[in-house]
């Protein structure tokens, strides 16, 4: 009974820390995706509007789940397969083909929802701040590099890192990113 619990615990945190780096991922994601596209609209006040910040949560929003999908997915197929050749199968493929793969899937199809809302609410939430300040709409992008270093502040404390550090580089990348948002002035 004691190696079940232990077993279920280790579970757990191996789960949690999966559904952790897949809320890091989406965040950051859709923080630089808002960035990205969104910046130059915002600065020069044409076009951002709710339906532009929703748009662009939409993409975010594609483009974490299937990113992060097709990596976990092949991640742990090769998991799949490297555990049946130390178990000396002869053919390959046979714990993919039964309640393993199935696990496998959903497991990758969980971890890839997490990170695509954890996306879309990032780009979205700073857009809207700025539809709904129109006389600043500078603020969404504060909002946003200001987001990537407080999270970078969270990964430091949980990665025993130097908060400054990452704090300061992510606020760094966010702020390349607007630069490049701008430059590139897809919306």
């Amino acid at each position: 009974m004691i190696g079940r619990r232990h077993a279920h615990r280790r579970g757990l945190s191996h789960l949690r820390h999966k559904l952790i780096f897949a809320a890091v991922l989406g965040l950051s994601d859709g923080i630089l995706n808002a960035l990205t596209l969104a910046s130059n609209a915002v600065l020069h006040g044409r076009g951002l509007t709710a339906l532009l910040g929703f748009r662009v949560g939409v993409v975010a929003l594609a483009s974490a789940f299937f990113t992060l999908f097709v990596a976990e997915y092949a991640q742990y197929r090769l998991e799949l397969r490297h555990a049946e050749s130390q178990l000396l199968f002869t053919r390959s493929g046979r714990l993919a083909a039964g309640n393993l793969g199935r696990a496998v899937l959903r497991d990758a199809f969980v971890e890839s929802g997490f990170a695509a809302t954890a996306s879309f609410l990032g780009a979205v939430t700073p857009l809207i701040v700025g539809v709904a300040l129109p006389q600043a709409r500078w603020v969404s992008l504060a909002i946003s590099v200001l987001a990537l270093g407080g999270l970078g502040a969270v990964l430091a404390v949980n990665v025993d890192g130097r908060p400054w550090l990452w704090t300061g580089g992510l606020i760094c990348t966010g702020v390349a990113v607007t630069l490049i948002g701008i430059q590139v002035d897809l919306v």
